[in-house]
């Protein structure tokens, strides 16, 4: 019943384990466990994995403010108030288009639309910004500057989790 609820609602994949052995265990057709399928938003959760790990390394603290590593964000009266949390959680005012991930240049420049903590504000827009802020501290610590390498080195390679494939924005940012 799990197989056919998954393949009515076009499911990639379905595993079930119970008490730590699989019960049920089903792939889309021409798929299996080591087909790489793209997660898209999915990777708002590694960026959440990201953020921790900094936490953990004393590169950041969630609740800085932003403009702390956007000099360019503290003149302004809206987004010097931004803390990393309200990025993450995408409260901090910074509008977004779902499939419209900008450069991480663009999100930093783009007006926000609601005071920090205001609103929810679901897309990629925060994320991109955070993914400049985690440039310019690993930059900073004379660290590889690129995020996604702090992410596959700090995170992933831990967890033994290899991507088959990144994406990367005209700016050549992960």
């Amino acid at each position: 019943r799990l197989q056919a609820y998954s393949e009515a609602r076009e499911g990639m994949s379905l595993l079930v384990l119970l008490d730590g052995e699989v019960v049920c265990e089903a792939y889309a057709q021409g798929t299996s466990a080591t087909t790489p399928l793209p997660l898209y938003s999915g990777t708002k959760s590694l960026v959440a994995l990201m953020a921790a790990a900094a936490a953990e390394d004393g590169l950041l603290a969630l609740d800085e403010l932003a403009s702390e590593s956007l000099p360019e964000w503290r003149d302004d009266p809206v987004k010097s108030q931004v803390t990393l949390r309200q990025l993450l959680a995408m409260s901090a005012g910074l509008p977004s288009r779902i499939g419209d991930v900008p450069t991480y240049a663009a999100a930093i420049e783009a007006a926000f639309n609601a005071m920090p903590g205001e609103r929810f504000q679901y897309g990629p827009a925060p994320y991109q910004a955070f993914g400049e802020i985690m440039r310019r501290k690993l930059s900073a610590k004379g660290a590889d500057a690129d995020p996604l390498a702090y992410l596959e080195r700090r995170v992933l390679q831990p967890a033994g989790a290899v991507a088959a494939a990144w994406r990367r924005g005209a700016d050549g940012q992960a």
